[in-house]
C-alpha cells in the first residue's frame, strides 16, 4: 500500500505583496537611497539637493533638471515623492552623524 501524500498549492501573494517584497530586495533599507555617497562632500551635498527637492515638491515648482541629474549620479536615483526624499535625508543624516570621515585638515 503507497504511503498518503498531500500537494500543497504554492502561497499566493498578491501583486502589491510581492511588489513590496521586490522592493526590499532591492533596497533592504527603505530610508536609505540605492547608492550611499563616497565622501563627506558627496554626503553633505546629497542631503542639500534632498532638501532642495522637498522644498520644490512643496512650493510646487519643478526642480532643474540638472540637479535631479546631479541627484541621480549622488545617490543612484532622484526620488518622485517629496516623502522618499524626506526619508532618504533623514537616513543620510544619520549615516553623516554615524560615519567617522577621514578629516583632510587634520
Amino acid at each position: 500500500m503507497k504511503p498518503l501524500v498531500i500537494k500543497r498549492r504554492p502561497k499566493q501573494v498578491s501583486k502589491s505583496e510581492a511588489r513590496a517584497q521586490a522592493r526590499l530586495i532591492a533596497n533592504p533599507d527603505p530610508e536609505l537611497p540605492p547608492i550611499e555617497p563616497a565622501t563627506r562632500a558627496e554626503l553633505d551635498e546629497s542631503i542639500m539637493l534632498l532638501g532642495n527637492l522637498i522644498s520644490a515638491e512643496r512650493s510646487g515648482a519643478k526642480l532643474r533638471e540638472s540637479t535631479r541629474q546631479r541627484l541621480k549620479q549622488l545617490i543612484g536615483k532622484c526620488p518622485a515623492k517629496a516623502i522618499t526624499a524626506a526619508a532618504w535625508k533623514s537616513g543620510l543624516k544619520r549615516v553623516r552623524d554615524d560615519e567617522i570621515f577621514d578629516d583632510p585638515d587634520a
